[in-house]
């Protein structure tokens, strides 16, 4: 998995909660 795709769904993950 590309550390691009992992960040991006970390900040969405911090944005949806």
């Amino acid at each position: 998995m590309n550390g691009i795709l992992k960040q991006s769904t970390c900040l969405t993950y911090t944005n949806g909660t």
